[in-house]
C-alpha cells in the first residue's frame, strides 16, 4: 500500500486541501474556486460591496428631487419647501456616508478572508514542493518557482481582497444605472448606452481573443525568465567581482530583460490606439446627449419636465464611466491572474514522490539496477534516457559508469537517490527497492 505526498497534506490540513487540492474549474472558475475556502467571508464582501454601490447612486435621485423642487419654483425660489430640499440634502450626505461605511466593510472581510488563504495557499504550495520528487528541482529553475509563489500566488490574494469585491460591485452598478437611466427618461437613457456599448465593443475585440490569451502565455514567459536569469546572476556576483566582470558577461540575464522590454512596448503600442478610443467613447456621453437633447427638447410638450430630465442625465452621465473603467481593470488584471494561478496549478498537479507505509531498511549498500528502463517527461512528452538497464555495484568496490554524453549515466546516479522513480524495473539498495525505503533514510544513506 503506498500514500502520496498529496495525501499525507490532507491530514488534520482541510483548509489547505480547499485550496491547494485537486483543481475542478479553469479560467475565472478557478479564482472563485480558492476564494471558496473562506466562503462566508467572501460572501460578505461582496454582499456588503453591492450595498455600497447602491447607497452611491442615491444621491443623484436627491440631486433630481433637488433640482425638480426649484424648477417648479422658479419664478419663485422663496416659494420652494425648504424643508424637502433639506431632508434631500441629508438624504444625499448620509447616502454617501453609508456607500463608504459599506465599502469600508466589505474591504475588511475581503482582506480577512484573502490574507487567510493566501497563507493555506503558500502553505500548501510549499509542503507540495517538498513533498515533489527532487528530479523536479532539476528541471525548473529556482527562479521560476520563486516567480510563482512570490507573484502569482501573491496575486491571488490582490483579488480577493480588492477585485473580487470591485468585479460584484461593478456588476451591480451597470443593472441599477440602466434601470435609472430608462426610468426618467427611457430615449435620453438609450442615447446615454450609445457610448457605453461602443466603448464595451472596442475594449471587447481587443482584449478578448487568441491574440490576448497568448500575450498573457508569452508575459509570463518573459517574466519566468527574468527570474530564472536574476537568480543566476546574483548567485554569480562573486565572480564578477573576481573577474572584474560586466553585466554584459551574462548575457541572459542581459537578454532576458531586453526581450521583455521589446515584447512590453510592443503590445503596450499596439494597444494604444483601441484603449484610447475606449477611453474617448466612454467619457464622451455629452456629445452624444446634447444633441439629441437638442432635438428631443424640440418636440417635447412639456418644455419643463424634459429641462429636468436633461439636466439629470447630464450630471448622471459624467459618473457612468467610473464603475465601466473599475470593471474593465478589474477584467484585465484578472486575466493575468487567471493566467499566473494556471501555472500554479501545473505544479500542484505534479504527482508527489509516493512514500511506504511499511518502510523496510537495507541490508548491507550493493546498488542492483533489475532491468530498469525510464523515460522524462515534461510538457512536450517523454524522452526514454534508460532501456533494460542492468548491473550490480557491489559494496566496497568500485563500479565505473562508462559512456559518451547524454548516454544516461547522470540519470542512473539520480534513480539510486530517487530524484525520479523508474519506468519499468528496479532500483535496490541492500536488498530493499528504494521505492520501499523511507525517503529520510534512504537520503541519510
Amino acid at each position: 500500500m503506498e500514500r502520496t505526498g498529496a495525501s499525507r497534506q490532507e491530514e488534520g490540513r482541510g483548509g489547505e486541501q480547499e485550496v491547494g487540492g485537486k483543481q475542478t474549474r479553469g479560467g475565472i472558475g478557478r479564482l472563485f474556486q480558492i476564494a471558496g475556502a473562506k466562503k462566508g467571508l467572501v460572501i460578505i464582501s461582496c454582499v456588503l460591496s453591492v450595498i455600497s454601490t447602491l447607497a452611491s447612486f442615491i444621491p443623484y435621485v436627491s440631486i433630481y428631487a433637488i433640482i425638480e423642487e426649484l424648477l417648479k419654483h422658479s419664478a419663485n425660489l422663496r416659494e420652494a419647501d425648504s424643508a424637502l430640499l433639506i431632508r434631500w440634502g441629508w438624504t444625499a450626505f448620509l447616502s454617501m456616508a453609508a456607500s463608504f461605511a459599506f465599502l469600508f466593510a466589505s474591504i475588511v472581510c475581503s482582506h480577512m478572508a484573502a490574507f487567510k488563504i493566501l497563507y493555506l495557499l503558500k502553505i500548501a504550495f510549499a509542503r507540495h514542493m517538498a513533498a515533489l520528487p527532487l528530479g523536479f528541482h532539476t528541471l525548473h529553475s529556482t527562479g521560476k518557482l520563486r516567480k510563482v509563489m512570490d507573484d502569482n500566488i501573491e496575486k491571488i490574494e490582490g483579488f480577493i481582497a480588492h477585485q473580487l469585491p470591485d468585479l460584484v460591485g461593478s456588476l451591480a452598478a451597470p443593472v441599477v444605472m440602466l434601470g435609472m437611466m430608462l426610468f426618467f427618461d427611457w430615449k435620453m437613457g438609450l442615447v446615454c448606452l450609445i457610448p457605453l456599448l461602443l466603448s464595451y465593443l472596442i475594449q471587447a475585440v481587443a482584449f478578448t481573443g487568441k491574440t490576448s490569451a497568448e500575450f498573457l502565455r508569452v508575459y509570463q514567459d518573459h517574466l519566468e525568465d527574468m527570474n530564472n536569469s536574476a537568480v543566476e546572476y546574483v548567485r554569480g556576483i562573486a565572480v564578477v567581482k573576481t573577474f572584474n566582470q560586466t553585466v554584459f558577461s551574462f548575457r541572459r540575464f542581459h537578454s532576458s530583460i531586453v526581450a521583455y522590454k521589446d515584447f512590453a512596448l510592443k503590445y503596450t503600442l499596439s494597444m494604444k490606439n483601441p484603449f484610447v478610443t475606449f477611453i474617448v467613447l466612454l467619457n464622451s456621453v455629452a456629445v452624444f446627449l446634447i444633441p439629441a437633447g437638442i432635438i428631443l427638447g424640440s418636440r417635447a410638450a412639456d418644455q419643463q419636465a424634459f429641462a429636468l430630465s436633461f439636466l439629470f442625465y447630464l450630471i448622471f452621465g459624467s459618473a457612468m464611466s467610473g464603475p465601466i473603467m473599475k470593471l474593465m481593470y478589474v477584467a484585465t488584471s484578472g486575466r493575468q491572474i487567471v493566467e499566473g494561478t494556471e501555472r500554479m496549478d501545473k505544479i500542484f498537479a505534479v504527482p508527489a514522490l509516493p512514500v511506504t507505509d511499511k518502510p523496510e531498511a537495507p541490508e548491507g549498500y550493493d546498488v542492483r539496477f533489475d532491468r530498469v528502463s525510464f523515460a522524462y517527461r515534461t510538457e512536450e512528452g517523454e524522452t526514454r534516457a534508460l532501456n533494460n538497464i542492468s548491473f550490480l555495484a557491489r559494496q566496497g568496490q568500485i563500479t565505473a559508469l562508462v559512456g559518451p554524453s547524454g548516454s544516461g549515466k547522470s540519470t542512473i546516479a539520480h534513480l539510486v537517490p530517487r530524484f525520479w522513480d523508474v519506468t519499468e524495473g528496479s532500483v535496490r539498495i541492500g536488498g530493499v527497492d528504494v521505492r520501499d525505503m523511507d525517503p529520510v533514510l534512504l537520503m541519510e544513506r
